[in-house]
Order: structure tokens, then C-alpha cells, then sequence
């Protein structure tokens, strides 16, 4: 809910949607919630296997803040792969990104999620993951106050 706590109080009542792997985020979640003061319905879920459907609407906007600088490639694809599924025509994903040797630093989430950083060797890496789903890609001139890069899919 770093972003969530903005984007519940800029968003039409019930249109946040938000996934963590960790359950105690969405605790922490709906308690950061609660004494900002927001009134508005949202949805935040515990998933870790990129089951986004279970919401049962197409999404034209998601951010995916920090997820991709932490998986591994594979759940890259996993998450794009489920994506294309539930996005609405035209939708577009936002999302941060890291480029480097993949390195596991420590384990996450009760000893069940390694941290990798960053993820994928190249940005061009995001282009050919994409195209493989259907997604133009595009690199956005943001500046990331981690230093990430930030870019978007379009579907």
C-alpha cells in the first residue's frame, strides 16, 4: 500500500486492487488504510502465484512497484503470462525494473521467496517478454527515487 494509500483516495470508490505474497502486508495494509482515514472500498489479497483473475475484472491500469526487481525470471513470465489475461484492451502496465547478473541476496516472506536482484540480464530482456504476450514496450523517462527503471507494457 506504499502507492495503494494514494491511489485508493484518487481511484472511483471499489477500483483498487492490490496483490502482496506476504500476508502480514495486508494487515499492515489495511491498517495504514484505516488511519489515513480512507473510506473508500478496496480489494488486497494474499497471492503469490499470479492469480489475478480471482478479482474478476479486466484491469486498463496496473503498477507493478518493485515485483519485478525481485523475481526471477521465470515469474516474470508467469506474471506477464497472467496479465495478458486480465487486462482489458488497450490496457497499460507500469512497472519498475533492474538490469544485472541475478543475484539472490537472503529469503524473504518466512523463508519462502528468494530476493533476487536485480532480475533479468538486459532491458531488451522486457521487450522480447512482452511481444511473447502480445505487449508493446516502452522505456519511460521517470526518474525512480530507488534508481530503478521504469517502464510499461501496452496490451
Amino acid at each position: 500500500m506504499r502507492l495503494g494509500l494514494d491511489a485508493v483516495d484518487y481511484l472511483e470508490d471499489g477500483n483498487y486492487f492490490g496483490v502482496d505474497a506476504f500476508e502480514p502486508y495486508i494487515f499492515l495494509a489495511q491498517d495504514l488504510v484505516k488511519r489515513a482515514g480512507l473510506n473508500k472500498r478496496f480489494t488486497v489479497i494474499v497471492e503469490s502465484q499470479f492469480r489475478f483473475g480471482q478479482f474478476g475484472v479486466k484491469f486498463d491500469f496496473t503498477i507493478l512497484q518493485s515485483v519485478f526487481t525481485h523475481l526471477s525470471p521465470s515469474q516474470c513470465e508467469a506474471c506477464v503470462t497472467a496479465l495478458r489475461g486480465v487486462m482489458a484492451p488497450g490496457g497499460i502496465c507500469l512497472f519498475t525494473y533492474s538490469v544485472g547478473v541475478s543475484e539472490t541476496q537472503g529469503i524473504l516472506y518466512s523463508g519462502r521467496q528468494p530476493m533476487q536482484l536485480p532480475a533479468v540480464r538486459n532491458v531488451e530482456w522486457f521487450e522480447r517478454l512482452g511481444a511473447d504476450h502480445g505487449a508493446f514496450f516502452e522505456t519511460l523517462d521517470v526518474s525512480h527515487p530507488t534508481g530503478q527503471g521504469v517502464a510499461c507494457y501496452r496490451w
